[in-house]
């Protein structure tokens, strides 16, 4: 198995997807998701730019957080 796939496993959810926190972040910590990848999480809209203007401020959130050294909500 390489590193790609450990990864891919490790954030992947029940349904094969990535699972998703409400500041973006990943079940890896410290690996936030944009786009085409949150549409399971958050739903289609995100699969478009339209998506972009609710995403990246909360996104930029988590990641200021996260080099804070706090924890962003961990995803359910």
């Amino acid at each position: 198995m390489t590193g790609d796939e450990g990864l891919r496993l490790e954030v992947a959810g029940p349904h094969g997807t990535a699972v998703l926190g409400g500041l973006f972040e990943s079940s890896w910590p410290g690996l936030f998701l944009a786009g085409l990848l949150t549409a399971p999480s958050y739903g289609p809209s995100m699969r478009f730019v339209f998506g972009a203007g609710y995403t990246a401020p909360r996104l930029v959130r988590g990641v200021r957080r996260r080099l804070r050294g706090g924890k962003a909500p961990v995803a359910a």
